[in-house]
């Protein structure tokens, strides 16, 4: 018998090793682009959970889980130094030379683990784990399979902090879906979240969960129409000039590019 999950576990890996290797040019640039709407709010975040337990702890010890390219980890590296211990782990080799390069020119310092996360032995040792677009990649029961990694690698009262693209985000679901249509969507299998209450139910409690950058759904629209994007462009960059009253009312209408979460390891 076929045992599907692995069957779409190892599509999705195939498809994310690929990605690297395929873009790994444009992805070296990477650290050079100005940070989108969803890592400066992830950044915000971590920073308030991290300011916290550095008021009750010398460090504070972070596991960046399925990191992808990550400038978020960066970020909070330059702003605590030694004051944060940051590991890194991703299944690209690929991806994670690329974080090196990152690191190295900045002159900061992290553990970084070339790794699949199914097959560690996590002890726990970290006060927060985070990712930003991983679990969306992945079925239901490998969600599952993640979140007891995630709670065994916590200590008592740690917190998983987690983005991933929003089921209910109108514009780019259906963008998402035209460009896997069209044979655009190079990102593996792809599936956005509605929500991770039921995470309640295998030793998590919900903080906060709540949709984010409405505004960054609009960027999907270019590779999907790309005649449509010509057209409504100049419109589309005065509605991002006027974000703080854009931003909550796409939001409102059309839901956002991502939803986050926090949880409570129980």
């Amino acid at each position: 018998m076929i045992n599907e999950d692995a069957t779409e576990l190892a599509i999705g890996s195939k498809a994310w090793v690929n990605y690297y290797i395929k873009n790994a040019e444009q992805i070296s640039r990477y650290a050079d682009c100005p940070l989108t709407e969803y890592q400066i709010i992830m950044i915000d975040v971590m920073s308030e959970r991290i300011d916290a337990l550095l008021a009750m702890q010398e460090r504070v010890a972070i596991w960046s889980a399925g990191c992808g390219i990550d400038r978020i980890s960066l970020e909070l590296k330059k702003k605590y130094l030694d004051r944060i211990e940051v590991t890194m782990q991703d299944i690209s080799a690929e991806c994670m030379a690329v974080n090196k390069c990152m690191f190295d020119a900045a002159g900061m310092e992290a553990r970084m683990l070339p790794e699949d996360l199914f097959g560690c032995q996590t002890a726990p040792e970290y006060d927060l784990v985070m990712n930003t677009g991983l679990l969306e990649h992945f079925t239901p029961s490998e969600q599952m399979r993640l979140s007891e990694v995630f709670r065994g690698s916590l200590r008592p009262g740690g917190l998983y902090i987690t983005l991933t693209p929003y089921a209910r985000g109108l514009i780019y679901n259906h963008c998402r879906k035209i460009l896997m249509r069209n044979g655009q969507w190079d990102c593996g299998p792809e599936d956005p979240i509605y929500t991770l209450k039921h995470w309640q139910n295998v030793g998590w409690r919900i903080v906060s969960e709540r949709p984010i950058d409405g505004l960054g759904q609009l960027n999907f629209i270019r590779p999907a129409y790309p005649r449509v994007w010509d057209i409504l462009s100049p419109f589309i960059y005065v509605v991002r000039k006027q974000s703080r009253i854009s931003e909550p009312l796409i939001r409102k209408m059309l839901g956002g590019y991502c939803i986050l979460d926090i949880l409570e390891k129980q």
